[in-house]
């Protein structure tokens, strides 16, 4: 059993032998070791006494599990056996409890990680079901290799869609270090796979002809879709915090629309005065269940299938090269030409800083009436845009 100071360079540089297997052991961390097959496999192991019997831990195999990980594990394992347990048998109870295929692991992420920890998890939900679990979703989740992730990754890229490559890298990089803490997998097949996109900052704004297509388009799409694009267009917020807006949330006597805090990407609680047209607009809308806007006949799911709706909407508007979000930074930009102050427009947006470095940061007044006559003002100016009398309510909200 040759000792050694088992370092990066040297297992990236040791040679298998020429048959059988033969283990390194580290000087600085005696029981931990690195194994060494004729055919050039790699692995760590720990050996440790447990039970009055010498027992083999495997620790995970190389270069999926880098050294660092590997020592981090082992260090574990000794700690382990020093308070009397067993790290061999407790990693095999956990494999024990793995649910197996990616599709499990995946639904598991969501409902104990993504939804108890995330802001965003319905984004994380969406691409991880959309674009993942299509591909991997049978597949053992300890079989999924760096270079399946990086097909995938490569996929996405060759669409031309880096923005959803780095997405997807991100989702993924999550799920599977959230598994190396579950114990389902020893080490992460995305780990030094670096983000495969340079993203470019949109700065896409809809001109007043595309507003208007889009417009007339949406009333095409029949409900919910018809109601939540122009519902982007006078509210200015998120395409998601739309969706998922609720009938609790809504005083239209206010007018006022309440977002709670676990609904919005700043994760706290936000108000958004309704013109007189999304008042008009919400007033129309049938009312079953909980949300506003819901896909399902019982009201209980919030608006889903995005993109075969955004493909519609391409087709029926003739608008080209652009997204849902372009409409909430095309409302921001049409209120700021309408002298709207920056620090009111970014209230109404619900971005954490106004732009007034510290002052901002202690200016907690909500300008709900400088918010309320912003939207007005915006909502009047669509209402010019998309109907013959620029001063009918009554069809703006149709």
């Amino acid at each position: 059993m040759p000792r050694t100071k088992i370092s990066d360079l040297f297992v990236r540089q040791v040679r298998p032998p020429k048959n059988g297997r033969i283990e390194y052991f580290d000087v600085a961390m005696p029981a931990f070791g690195l194994r060494i097959t004729a055919n050039g496999h790699k692995s760590w192991v720990y050996f440790y006494r447990f039970g009055g019997r010498k027992r083999r831990f495997t620790l995970g195999t190389y270069p999926k599990l880098r050294l660092k990980d590997a020592r981090e594990i082992a260090r574990k394992a000794a700690q382990a056996v020093s308070e009397g347990r067993d790290p061999a048998a407790e990693r095999y109870d956990e494999r024990a409890t793995c649910p197996g295929t990616f599709a499990d692991v995946a639904e598991q992420f969501i409902e104990l990680y993504a939804k108890r920890r995330q802001r965003t998890w319905r984004e994380t939900k969406r691409y991880l079901v959309r674009d993942v679990v299509p591909v991997w979703r049978d597949r053992p989740i300890e079989e999924i290799t760096r270079g399946n992730v990086l097909t995938l990754l490569d996929r996405a890229m060759a669409e031309g869609k880096a923005t959803k490559a780095n997405r997807l890298h991100s989702h993924l990089r999550k799920l599977f270090n959230w598994a190396i803490e579950r114990g389902f997998i020893d080490a992460s097949p995305i780990l030094n796979v670096g983000a495969p996109g340079k993203e470019v900052k949109r700065d896409r704004v809809l001109a007043d002809t595309e507003i208007a297509a889009i417009w007339e388009a949406s009333g095409k799409l029949g409900h919910p879709f018809d109601s939540i694009t122009r519902l982007l267009f006078l509210t200015a917020q998120r395409r998601d915090e739309v969706a998922s807006m609720r009938w609790e949330d809504i005083n239209l006597e206010r007018a006022v629309w309440c977002l709670p805090r676990e609904t919005t990407k700043m994760d706290r609680a936000h108000e958004v005065p309704l013109s007189s047209y999304a008042v008009g607009l919400l007033e129309r809308l049938p009312r079953f269940g909980i949300y506003v806007l819901s896909s399902g006949r019982a009201g209980d799911k919030p608006v889903s299938g995005w993109s075969a709706t955004k493909r519609r909407l391409d087709a029926l508007s003739s608008v080209a090269d652009w997204r849902l979000h372009d409409i909430r930074r095309t409302a921001a930009s049409g209120m700021a030409r309408l002298n709207v102050p920056p620090h009111v427009l970014s209230k109404i947006l619900g971005h954490m800083s106004d732009g007034q470095g510290v002052t901002g940061i202690y200016n907690r007044f909500a300008y709900e009436a400088e918010k309320l006559h912003a939207l007005q003002a915006w909502g009047q100016y669509l209402s010019k845009l998309v109907v013959p009398q620029p001063d009918n309510i009554m069809e703006i909200g149709r």
